[in-house]
């Protein structure tokens, strides 16, 4: 079994982060494969709280394979954490671009709360139509269209909260 194989499976983030390690400095890897595991180990990472070497392992991934939806996904989580909302809106539409169908659903609704955020109730309500189209009982897709059903108005909306990923609650399947 290969390392990156091995960590997969793995329970325990530290092992996980020295097999990835392992397997990113192997050196025989395709560039789609490294992309991977820089986007697993990153996983890995953000489990530690250590966002940082996440957020550096994410533009590895990014730069190795521009087309790897789940590390757009990932970083953009990280660019909403820190604030960066503008940095975490192109990366979602870019996660939403390449991410795998499984995934796309929660683009969609990360990327309706940020459009809530900018005042864009139409976009917001836009994303949550697709998200809801592709996975129809995503409770938290659900909650957001009507909480801008209801509140989503000419003189603009009222904030809905915002999950971190320090909080566990915003993060990538």
């Amino acid at each position: 079994m290969s390392a990156c194989s091995s960590a997969y499976v793995k329970s325990d983030v530290d092992q996980q982060i020295a097999l990835y390690t392992r397997c990113i400095t192997g050196g025989d890897m395709s560039k789609g494969n490294l992309a991977g595991a820089f986007t697993n180990r990153a996983v890995a990472y953000l489990e530690k709280g250590e966002v940082d070497k996440a957020f550096a392992d994410l533009n590895s991934a990014i730069h190795f394979y521009p087309r790897m939806g789940l590390a757009y996904l990932n970083r953009a989580l990280i660019y909403q954490d820190r604030g960066e909302l503008d940095a975490a809106f192109a990366d979602l539409s870019s996660a939403i671009k390449y991410a795998p169908s499984r995934v796309q659903a929660f683009a969609y609704t990360s990327r309706a709360r940020l459009q809530y955020l900018r005042g864009n109730c139409a976009g917001a309500l836009a994303d949550l139509k697709v998200a809801l189209v592709r996975e129809p009982k995503r409770a938290e897709a659900q909650e957001l269209e009507a909480w801008g059903l209801a509140n989503c108005h000419e003189g603009g909306a009222n904030h809905p909260p915002i999950y971190t990923v320090s909080g566990g609650e915003n993060r990538a399947p």
